[in-house]
């Protein structure tokens, strides 16, 4: 017995299901490769932003803490240290230390606890204070590293008190 040929046949045959199915797995793969490297390029920028945050904020807090300088008792002039300790004119809260250990910066007041002026989303790789006499003219300079996994960036700033 012999079938009867089917005529007007709809549908696909095997190659183009297989044409069709290629086309679409190789449009998936590349929506999802560009859809990761999007992530990892928004990551890259939340990274780098938060390290100008973490150098903005440290900026603006040292900054402070030289800001009406009465007397400096650490460092010593002449001597690099990661510590500076302040007596602020007109300030109830001497003396004004800042710290660094274990990758941060840290303030304390009238020998408080200290606090962190950096976040987890930025190690400081270094700070030195220094005190100078240029002259006559006392100064402090301040000088420190901060990095993350993706940027770094640095503060180097001269403050000159009577």
């Amino acid at each position: 017995m012999r079938l009867p040929a089917v005529k007007n046949q709809k549908g696909f045959t095997l190659i183009e299901v297989i044409v069709y199915a290629a086309i679409l797995a190789g449009f998936f793969v590349f929506s999802i490769t560009f859809a990761s490297r999007i992530i990892e390029y928004a990551g890259h920028l939340e990274k780098q932003r938060e390290l100008g945050e973490n150098q903005r904020f440290l900026e603006q807090k040292l900054q402070w803490v030289l800001s009406g300088i009465q007397t400096v008792a650490a460092p010593q002039e002449g001597i690099a240290s990661s510590t500076l300790s302040v007596t602020k004119a007109n300030f109830l809260y001497n003396p004004v230390i800042v710290t660094w250990a274990n990758g941060a910066v840290r303030l304390s007041l009238q020998n408080g606890t200290p606090v962190a002026l950096t976040n987890r989303f930025a190690t400081v790789t270094s700070l030195a204070f220094d005190q100078m006499n240029l002259a006559g003219q006392h100064a402090v300079r301040v000088r420190t590293l901060l990095q993350n996994d993706v940027a770094t960036t640095s503060i180097d700033m001269m403050v000159y008190y009577k």
